[in-house]
């Protein structure tokens, strides 16, 4: 983790631009080439700019757009291996948070998933896991309606959300077998992530945590070394050609400290030490609908071959 370097956000960022060179870039045969020499400068740029301060009143889908940015500059950045051609995208989105009070760690999953389902990932590929039902929850004012800003304009749940796993189906242990892919023959197929090694995949998390682990429906906890085990698994499986893995808690960036396999990049909402504060509270819903970002955001290429 010596390399670990510090990405921050722009002071203003053009929402249009942002949009534009994101899809742009998740086109599959955009990500099957090889980059070209200007597209790894300006990832080398990216990667490089240290200490920006980001606007406290940075909207979230903003921030959402900005990290996907960062994936697909980063990854371009990355050593592929040579046999391997990029096939598919996958996203797995985890809220791990119980009870009405987190409202906000599922509006932070929900904002994700619109952003990766706009961008093309269809719902056939996405793993979405809420441990709290707050659409449907007798205390909210706004019954089948969850948001993320205060002007209520964008109704994240919706009619389309495909919902894999909720309630107390969101454990660690079903986490990691949809990484690992190691499932009871029972399982579904909307609950199994498909990917092969020319897969790249978007691991998301949500919730409450501390040193080296994050809470699942506050009775378990994910470690970091389970963090890393996992993913070497899907490194050794072939389940991913590069993975992106952010993480949105209190010490966010010790979930993957223990994480060594190659073409990995990780992102946290916060370092070891740092808390990681919701925002925005809303009179009407009675509670904070989001999460705020730190100043900065750490990148770590992890190892790569």
């Amino acid at each position: 983790m010596s390399d670990t370097q510090q990405l921050a956000a722009p002071a203003h960022v053009c929402e249009i631009q942002s949009n534009r060179a994101v899809n742009r870039a998740l086109v599959p045969d955009r990500l099957s080439r090889r980059p070209s020499a200007s597209a790894t400068a300006e990832c080398q740029h990216l990667l490089l700019h240290r200490n920006v301060m980001m606007p406290s009143g940075l909207k979230t889908q903003l921030v959402h757009m900005l990290l996907l940015i960062v994936f697909v500059a980063s990854s371009l950045c990355l050593e592929v291996v040579a046999h391997s051609s990029h096939t598919s995208n996958w996203a797995v989105l985890v809220a791990t948070s119980k009870y009405w009070y987190n409202y906000r760690h599922i509006a932070n999953t929900l904002s994700f998933y619109r952003t990766v389902k706009r961008l093309g990932i269809p719902d056939s590929n996405i793993i979405l896991m809420l441990a709290e039902d707050i659409a449907c929850n007798s205390r909210n004012a706004y019954p089948s309606q969850v948001f993320n800003d205060e002007s209520h304009k964008l109704d994240l749940y919706g009619s389309i959300v495909e919902v894999d796993y909720r309630g107390y189906g969101v454990t660690v242990e079903n986490f990691i077998r949809v990484l690992t892919g190691r499932h009871d023959p029972a399982v579904p197929r909307n609950q199994r992530m498909l990917s092969d090694r020319g897969s790249n995949v978007l691991v998301y998390i949500s919730g409450h945590g501390g040193n080296e682990f994050m809470k699942f429906q506050d009775t378990q906890e994910l470690m970091a070394q389970d963090v890393a085990d996992a993913i070497q698994q899907m490194y050794e499986k072939g389940r991913y050609r590069e993975l992106l893995l952010v993480v949105e808690t209190c010490q966010a960036a010790t979930l993957y400290s223990k994480i060594r396999s190659p073409n990995v990049i990780a992102m946290a909402s916060s370092l070891k030490g740092e808390s990681s504060y919701s925002y925005l509270t809303d009179t009407d819903v009675g509670l904070s609908l989001i999460d705020r970002s730190v100043p900065t955001v750490t990148v770590v290429p992890v190892v790569q071959q």
